[in-house]
């Protein structure tokens, strides 16, 4: 039976190879984009999976909102009394913090700069992850520390990194530590980082002083073990807490207005910021999937009409119409099952490309995905079992001598043409709204590289080595001396934040005497050639000069000049950046009053999703937690780095040293939508393929049935030409509606992705255009062909034909 039915498949396939292959390819396509994507969905939303009930891990959000500004900073870092003012209301909340700070590692005379955690006693009762050498319940004492078994292998190699020493530089000195534990390193499905794990010291929280329970602070990432009901109800209470627990601090009443906090589920949190451009190629995938059963469908059943003599002659020798049911069916069945094989085959040989140019780690592992490779195979086959329906029966219930004697074989009539149409309008609709949506996602991600972002990115390199701690001022400014002295340089500067790293402390802001309830400003403190090095656009007043003594920061005793951006006077209120020359403004309290000296342009040294924060700028000639900015011209980057790298091993040998291009440090906050752009690339022009084999066999089918009226219209006279632009015009015909119904939906999908970036291109009739004029294109160029050869067969050989 079997052998049988693949006996009467293989015959089929040969004797029509130009639609076996249409159908098995186009199949076969959509389900591998399904797979890919499908795949790169569940990459995405299983970020934390690993950690034994992540469903119960909540961390605190806050969101300061800044009134007058129109700008916010959101971050998960929470002061670090809040579990302890949580906990004050609910003795029983079970909770932990992580405090990630800068830290180098020092190693057999090598000093490597890592990643530390800090973390409370109470750690594992939330995070339940496992040690594969040590004790949970004794590993977190002081002076002992944790490492994954990454890290084991990287300072101890082959030796058992258990009950090892391993010495630490951080902020509170160098000190000696004891490896008590060895976590399992997490997967790369992880935005957590756990590699030097130790207790946070009671030396370091009262070094901290009233800064420890201060609202306006954010230092460490507060967990809570809840259930949705719990972490509900107490979202509705964080409102009157805050009100209660920092009016004072926040100088607003009531407090809520300005600091949110929420508590956020731990799984939903990478999706944040990226939900939409997810359930987008989501959507892509089913769409996918479904212009390829669309075109399966259309092609099926197009070839259906072909084999009506051939199922008259066996109904003439007997066979019966269960039998020829069950032929159809069959090899329905088996061209879906074959075509889900070849999908399988091309997303085996794809991945380890798309893995490489779209940053990505997905893989097929057919034990662990089994149940849903299973569901995708019972899809397919169910797929092909409805498509082998309408052979199976329609074609079985042909009456052999009305067949027989027909000079023209069935093809379902004019209603059969027309819903088969319909189907090619639907197929293309959905492939011209993935090009509009794909020619504005690439757009976007091209001017988020390319545009003014207020300062000049390229010719500029970046080190953050200057903040370690154990570098003296002495040593910053002799590194500096010799950078300035470096052939190639020309520019030198320090600050507090850079390009990829912005991360400011904010605190209230208002023109003093004037009506206003202010706003929250961000503070950054800069040396004196900071602007001129980043071509910083002065819009009024001047910059920071060493020659007035008032613009040098000193504290709070005295008043200082300052310089605002654009945004910050935007906030305040004043019509132009002239009107803000000289005039007074407080930071925090009246006491603390700051002279404008100057307006600058904004600078976007953050994502672009972000709206940019309303910033002051203080002057000192050394700031203390430094970034160095180097600005070089006419020299290669990579002799530059080696001469850089030199110079600093000769100041600071003991100090990890790390550069890094302006680009590449922006480039973190590009790199994800640009990745993501690459997957919707792929599955749009994997659609459109499919699209036009559809369209192909049907124009193939719809030709085949035309022969004869081609041969008249050529005997009456109608040229070449003639022919082929009627059946251009009449293919094409479902490619123009599409683009009519394409229009508007793409519109509103690709408004909806832009709306999360601050800076965002207008969305202009040129993408739709050129979406249109490609789909048309690629159309013409599929039919064109076939529709020159049908049209240039000879009159006398189409009439003979029948």
């Amino acid at each position: 039976m079997l052998g049988n039915a693949l006996l009467t498949f293989y015959r089929v396939t040969t004797r029509h190879p130009l639609y076996a292959a249409l159908t098995l390819l186009g199949l076969g396509f959509g389900i591998a984009v399904f797979v890919v994507i499908a795949l790169f969905v569940r990459y995405e939303t299983s970020f934390e999976d690993w950690i034994p009930g992540v469903e119960r891990i909540y961390e605190v959000q806050r969101n300061f909102m800044g009134w007058g500004s129109g700008a916010q900073e959101i971050g998960y870092e929470t002061q670090g009394g809040l579990l302890d003012d949580l906990r004050q209301d609910d003795p029983q909340l079970a909770g932990t913090r992580i405090w990630d700070r800068d830290v180098t590692v020092h190693r057999n005379g090598r000093a490597s700069r890592e990643k530390e955690e800090l973390v409370d006693g109470d750690f594992f009762k939330i995070f339940d992850i496992r040690l594969v050498a040590g004790d949970r319940d004794t590993a977190l004492a002081p002076g002992q520390i944790l490492l994954t078994e990454a890290m084991a292998r990287r300072y101890f190699g082959a030796e058992p990194a258990l009950g090892k020493v391993l010495t630490l530089t951080d902020d509170e000195g160098t000190s000696n530590y004891l490896v008590s534990g060895i976590l399992e390193t997490p997967p790369v499905t992880t935005d957590l980082r756990f590699d030097f794990l130790r207790l946070i010291s009671p030396q370091r929280i009262d070094r901290m002083g009233t800064d420890w329970r201060d609202y306006n602070n954010g230092d460490v990432h507060t967990f809570l073990s809840l259930t949705m009901p719990q972490a509900r109800q107490l979202d509705a209470g964080l409102d009157h807490f805050v009100d209660i627990k920092a009016d004072r601090q926040m100088r607003v009443v009531p407090a809520h207005t300005v600091l949110r906090l929420r508590a956020h589920s731990l799984k939903s949190i990478h999706l944040e910021g990226s939900k939409a451009s997810i359930v987008a190629l989501g959507l892509i995938g089913i769409a996918t999937f479904l212009i390829a059963a669309i075109n399966y469908i259309n092609l099926s059943t197009a070839r259906a009409g072909m084999r009506a003599r051939e199922v008259a002659v066996r109904k003439s020798l007997g066979a019966s119409r269960s039998a020829l049911r069950g032929q159809f069916l069959g090899e329905s069945l088996l061209t879906a099952l074959f075509a889900a094989l070849i999908a399988l085959s091309l997303v085996e040989v794809s991945l380890p490309l798309i893995n490489h140019y779209s940053g990505l780690a997905l893989s097929l592992d057919y034990r662990r995905d089994a149940t849903s490779f299973g569901l995708l195979f019972a899809f397919v086959l169910g797929l092909g079992f409805l498509t082998g329906l309408y052979p199976a029966f329609l074609l079985s219930s042909f009456q052999p001598a009305a067949v027989l004697s027909s000079a023209r074989m069935p093809a379902g009539g004019r209603g059969a043409g027309r819903l088969r149409e319909a189907l090619v309008v639907l197929q293309f609709s959905a492939v011209i709204i993935f090009f509009i949506v794909g020619v504005g996602v690439v757009s976007q991600i091209h001017h988020l590289e390319s545009a003014n972002v207020g300062f000049r990115r390229d010719g500029l390199l970046l080190t953050d080595s200057t903040t370690d701690r154990a570098m003296t001022s002495a040593e910053k400014g002799a590194f500096w001396a010799v950078l300035r002295g470096m052939p190639g340089v020309v520019g030198v500067a320090g600050s507090d934040i850079a390009p990829g790293d912005s991360d400011m402390a904010s605190d209230q802001t208002a023109i003093e005497g004037a009506d206003s309830k202010g706003f929250w400003i961000g503070d950054a403190v800069v040396s004196a050639d900071f602007f001129s090095l980043y071509d910083a656009k002065l819009l009024a007043g001047r910059y920071f000069d060493l020659s007035h003594a008032e613009d040098e920061f000193v504290g709070t005793t005295r008043m200082t000049n300052v310089i605002l951006n654009e945004s910050a006077v935007n906030a305040l209120g004043l019509s132009d950046p002239e009107a803000a020359v000289d005039k007074i403004i407080y930071i925090g309290i009246p006491d603390n009053r700051r002279r404008i000296i100057g307006v600058i342009g904004n600078s976007r040294f953050s994502s672009p999703k972000q709206k940019i924060q309303p910033t002051v700028f203080y002057f000192m000639p050394v700031p203390g937690h430094t970034f160095t900015s180097i600005r070089y011209a006419g020299v290669d980057e990579a002799i530059l780095r080696t001469r850089i790298t030199t110079a600093w091993r000769d100041i600071a040998p003991e100090i990890p040293f790390e550069i890094d291009a302006a680009t590449d440090s922006l480039d973190k906050y590009y790199k994800p939508d640009r990745d993501r752009s690459h997957l919707f690339t792929m599955g749009a022009a994997v659609a459109a393929l499919i699209s036009c084999i559809g369209l192909y066999g049907l124009a193939a089918f719809s030709t085949s049935q035309r022969v004869r009226e081609i041969g008249l219209r050529k005997v009456l006279g109608a040229s070449r030409g003639a022919v082929v632009g009627l059946l251009i015009g009449q293919f094409l015909r479902p490619v123009v509606v599409a683009s009519l119904i394409a229009a508007p939906v793409g519109y509103v999908v690709l408004r909806a992705w832009l709306i999360q970036f601050d800076d965002r291109i207008a969305i202009t009739p040129a993408s739709f255009l050129l979406s249109t004029g490609v789909a048309l294109t690629v159309a013409v160029a599929t039919v064109g062909m076939l529709a020159w050869n049908a049209a240039g067969t000879e009159p006398g050989r189409a009439l003979r034909q029948e």
